[in-house]
């Protein structure tokens, strides 16, 4: 582990061990968290604790696209890109003044873990400025626009997609989330359902004479404005 090897301890904890976290945070003086992939709800008697806050990294532009999932959603909206956001926490999820926000592309094609890769080495980038600014008064955070969005965790039907999608929204939606193992389906325009595993490319403007085309494991499935090549699950 990279935080072995700097000697940083690192430490294991529960849900439910507000109270033990509260005292290791008050033990250390601990004057600002760095939070990332934190998947529960912190609660606020932990958040008063440090002088500074907790500071959390969310891959989306704030408010767009709160929740836990945000480059999933991104990518199954179809956007190209995305945004790093550094924000406070609050009571709310997702909800507190935001410190800086920076936009990255989402490569189409690449799967998720890269993506991931993307929006961390953004975040590093960001960091150094942020946390100098601190004590300044450069340190301004400014609270969330109004309305804003929440997506909740992936359901079944969220890995659905329709023959209305663009091949490069499909194409780039599938092969950054087949790493999960979870099979989408496709309704094709007749009404055919078929299930993909993953894409293998697209050709845009290509028209098949059916919806769908199987051979060799393989699915051509028509799209609005091209074709999808598929495999299916094992």
């Amino acid at each position: 582990m990279i935080a072995d090897a700097a000697g940083i301890p690192r430490y294991a904890v529960r849900r439910d061990a507000t109270a033990e976290i509260g005292e290791q945070l008050h033990r250390q003086k601990v004057d600002l968290v760095i939070a990332a992939c934190w998947p529960w709800r912190i609660p606020a008697a932990l958040l008063e604790i440090p002088r500074y806050g907790w500071l959390n990294l969310h891959p989306s532009p704030l408010p767009e696209l709160r929740g836990p999932e945000p480059l999933f959603w991104a990518l199954r909206l179809g956007w190209t890109r995305t945004a790093m956001t550094l924000h406070l926490m609050d009571a709310e999820f997702d909800h507190g003044p935001i410190v800086c926000q920076e936009w990255f592309d989402l490569p189409p094609g690449e799967r998720l873990h890269s993506l991931e890769t993307l929006a961390g080495q953004c975040a590093a980038t960001m960091l150094p400025t942020a946390l100098s600014q601190i004590t300044s008064a450069d340190w301004r955070p400014s609270p969330q626009a109004a309305g804003g969005s929440y997506f909740p965790s992936p359901r079944t039907q969220d890995f659905m997609l329709t023959a209305e999608w663009s091949v490069q929204r499909a194409y780039a939606f599938m092969r950054a989330i087949a790493e999960w193992g979870i099979p989408f389906t496709f309704i094709a325009a007749d009404g055919q359902r078929v299930q993909i595993a993953d894409a293998v490319e697209y050709q845009p403007h290509k028209h098949l004479a059916m919806p769908v085309v199987e051979q060799d494991g393989r699915l051509a499935l028509q799209l609005c404005n091209g074709v999808l090549i598929g495999i299916t699950p094992d």
